[in-house]
């Protein structure tokens, strides 16, 4: 395990250690189908909290923490947030070792949302021991090179923020709560058309017209199915 920042929050208080509750997703992105993405919506926790406070937070929102299963979506998700102001910080994911103490056998871990365990990219030397609770993994970019794991205590004393997973209700739900389309998917559709966002690019083709507005207006009209 990598020493990253911890906070004695029992001696210091929640809040000072920069812990809440958590409310809302932020920096969200879908890998596209198109790119040979899965069509899933990635977002991240907006407030640092342990991983089971995490993963129930993920859940109220129709996800998990996200589960990495090729190397394609590892590094889809380092470019989407561990890069620019994300290269420095860690995120919990949803990979965990149900027993206690028998984390240090790769083989024991799995996904939160059952997923097949199919790749891995452990940090070298990892998993490792550093407390009896050291089940859970987060993800950091080490010099800016590849999405690596390691290994982490559920406590108060690792708090951090989280990738969550959501499956796409379809192209058109572009805003929480997702799975639902509403005047919030319509007017993250209309800022991002405005703005140049690839969210609004639905045909992934570098421009922003009509074509793009034909297929946001069919897919919202579809509705999640």
């Amino acid at each position: 395990m990598t020493m990253r920042m911890t906070c004695p929050i029992a001696m210091l208080g929640a809040a000072a250690c920069g812990a809440g509750a958590q409310s809302s997703l932020v920096d969200s992105v879908v890998w596209p189908v198109a790119d040979g993405g899965n069509g899933h919506r990635y977002a991240l926790t907006d407030t640092p909290a342990p991983w089971t406070a995490t993963e129930a937070f993920a859940a109220s929102r129709g996800g998990h923490l996200a589960s990495v299963n090729t190397t394609e979506e590892n590094e889809f998700l380092r470019q989407a947030f561990l890069t620019g102001a994300g290269a420095g910080e860690d995120f919990w994911v949803g990979f965990t070792c149900p027993a206690p103490l028998d984390f240090l056998n790769p083989d024991n871990w799995e996904w939160v949302d059952g997923s097949a365990v199919s790749f891995t990219n452990w940090r070298p030397g990892q998993p490792d021991f550093w407390s009896a609770e050291d089940r859970y993994i987060a993800v950091n970019n080490p010099h800016n090179g590849t999405m690596v794991w390691d290994n982490y205590p559920d406590s108060l004393y690792r708090i951090l923020r989280g990738i969550v997973e959501i499956p796409a209700c379809n192209p058109a739900d572009l805003a929480e709560p997702f799975g639902l389309l509403d005047l919030a998917d319509v007017n993250a559709f209309i800022a991002g058309f405005l703005g140049g966002d690839p969210i609004a690019d639905l045909n992934t083709d570098g421009l922003f017209d009509l074509d793009d507005v034909l297929l946001y207006v069919d897919a919202f009209m579809t509705g999640c199915i």
